[in-house]
């Protein structure tokens, strides 16, 4: 437990080194990350009741109970899911590597830094949470906002720790109450593990699919028909505690109007993982890069020398990978089979071969299209590089220490704690400026107050899901209307790509033939009035001056005037 603690503080304070500037007063606004002033629990449940309900409810209760800001709630649970990958990585690899090698065995070196400081903290372990916790991937998905993905990200590696101790168990002869406490946590933990990430949950039902394949066809781990019934009980069992803990979003999940239903193959070409030229597109995802959006500059676009941190990853893997072989020959297998499946799955639509994969999967392979953004996947590379960085760590340090000298252990361990800040290193101090605090104009707060006057329902324009205002800087960001005013606001969710054009939802439409003059806003009317929207908010952001125009009509009546929004009222 002590050195559990050493290793928590000391990823909080890394933590608090890359938001050590985003403190002040204000909103973050990023791509896919959008906070309003208010949130209640009604606005909790008028989302809708999907798998992050738990969530949103906790994060009203903060709000509306116990008066925390919802600017200081965004930065906790921004700050958390930052720091949650290096300690849970922290703590899958001190029982890997103790399982391996006891932890007795790290200290036959008297006086060595390293081996001194394993009282406090397991410095192979610590190493891997850094990778895992400062890399490309983990880069660009924070400060896009993807805070629930970054969360299941960072939970993989309690889920990979708890499968293993089942793993170890359930080949014993004989079962006593700590086999089955092992068993019930890891089916708790797999029940409960998409109520933080769908994604991430079905991610990691896979990764754990080929550690337990691995186990058993590769490396015949369980060779008698009483063990594998046991393990096919457990996976049964699994799947039934985690219906029973989904249930209440599970039931509706293949709606038509749920978003999984909607989600198309063309979903796959708009959300495609993006190359860099000088490496191509598998040079990309192995080097842990290629978010769909480059809305942010990342360090393949600040340092020319950017691959180097791709070519000390990759060598690390495979250094590890021998050191860890004759020990934990299984675990070494299963991992380069995930970043094999991942490299695959992380391209996507991106290459020829691997569309073709992945729309078979897409056709196929039920829950595949829930993905959408094969992107994801590239996570999993990241968790391999993590974990086979601790075995290329704790061998590197064990030759320099016992060819060279004791002292050089110690520089050999400092070096490679430095590799991942120095790959990142402009994540630090609020992403290098990138990031600041932002505050929502006063004609927000004033169209809000006119509207809660009213239970009447409102289109919030211009009509795109992704919006560059002003007032949050140069970075295109999430469209903020529902965060600010509600879920009684109608906001377009596309991102503006022709891509798209077969998901057009009838507000899509109605807005289209508004915009492009098909229709007028009279001739329109009854649509709005049908549906109880009354009111229409003009953000004088982007290309509203066309809005502003398609609304000069006498079925309109302007009821406020702002420097930032105007507000029409359906007559």
């Amino acid at each position: 437990m002590k050195r559990n603690c050493i290793a928590i503080i000391l990823y909080a304070l890394i933590g608090f080194l890359i938001l050590q500037s985003l403190w002040s007063e204000g909103f973050l606004l990023m791509l896919d990350m959008v906070f309003g002033p208010w949130y209640s629990v009604d606005r909790a449940l008028a989302q809708g009741i999907g798998s992050q309900l738990p969530l949103r409810l906790m994060i009203a209760a903060a709000h509306q109970w116990f008066g925390l800001s919802m600017d200081i709630i965004q930065k906790v649970l921004l700050y958390t899911v930052l720091v949650v990958p290096g300690c849970s990585m922290y703590r899958l690899m001190r029982e890997l590597l103790e399982v391996a090698v006891h932890a007795s065995q790290v200290q036959k070196s008297r006086g060595m830094f390293v081996a001194s400081m394993t009282t406090y903290l397991h410095p192979y372990a610590f190493v891997s949470g850094l990778v895992y916790m400062l890399n490309p991937w983990m880069y660009e998905r924070w400060i896009s906002g993807q805070w629930l993905v970054v969360l299941g990200y960072g939970l993989l590696p309690i889920l990979v720790l708890v499968f293993d101790r089942m793993l170890r168990v359930i080949a014993r002869s004989t079962w006593n109450g700590y086999s089955w406490r092992v068993v019930v946590v890891f089916m708790l933990v797999f029940g409960l593990y998409p109520l933080a990430s769908q994604h991430w949950a079905y991610i990691g039902a896979w990764v754990i699919g080929v550690y337990a394949f691995v186990s058993v066809v590769v490396c015949r781990r369980f060779r008698t028909i009483r063990v594998l019934g046991r393990l096919a009980a457990v996976f049964v069992a699994s799947l039934a505690v985690t219906y029973l803990l989904n249930w209440f979003w599970l039931i509706d999940f293949f709606e038509p109007q749920m978003t999984y239903a909607a989600i198309s193959w063309s979903d796959f070409a708009v959300y495609q993982t993006l190359s860099n030229k000088a490496v191509g597109i598998f040079g990309t995802v192995i080097s842990l890069y290629g978010f769909w959006s480059q809305a942010y500059l990342t360090p393949q676009h600040i340092y020319d020398y950017w691959w180097i941190g791709t070519i000390i990853l990759v060598a690390f893997s495979v250094i590890g990978g021998m050191g860890a072989w004759r020990q934990s020959k299984q675990l070494v297998l299963a991992v380069i089979v995930l970043i094999g499946i991942a490299t695959v799955l992380g391209v996507g639509y991106s290459h020829p071969v691997t569309q073709s994969i992945t729309k078979w999967l897409y056709e196929h392979v039920p829950g595949f299209s829930g993905l959408r953004e094969t992107g994801k996947v590239i996570g999993v590379i990241a968790f391999g590089y993590a974990v086979l960085f601790g075995y290329a760590t704790r061998w590197m340090v064990g030759y320099m220490q016992t060819h060279m000298h004791s002292y050089a252990g110690s520089v050999t361990w400092l070096a490679c704690a430095m590799v991942p800040i120095v790959m990142v290193q402009p994540m630090f101090f609020g992403y290098s400026g990138q990031l600041h605090p932002s505050a929502y104009p006063a004609d927000w707060y004033a169209v809000q107050a006119r509207l809660s006057e009213s239970n009447d329902r409102a289109l919030f324009v211009p009509w795109r899901g992704y919006l560059l205002a002003d007032f949050a800087g140069t970075q295109r960001i999430s469209n903020p209307a529902r965060a600010f005013f509600g879920s009684d606001v109608i906001v377009a969710t596309t991102i503006d790509n022709s891509y798209i054009d077969d998901q057009l939802s009838p507000w899509d439409q109605v807005v289209f033939r508004l915009v492009h003059n098909v229709q007028s806003f009279s001739e329109l009317r009854r649509v709005f009035v049908q549906t109880d929207v009354r009111y229409i908010i003009v953000a004088k952001e982007a290309d509203w001056e066309r809005y502003v125009r398609a609304l000069d009509d006498d079925s309109l009546e302007r009821v406020y005037a702002g420097d930032a929004m105007l507000l029409y009222k359906v007559e």
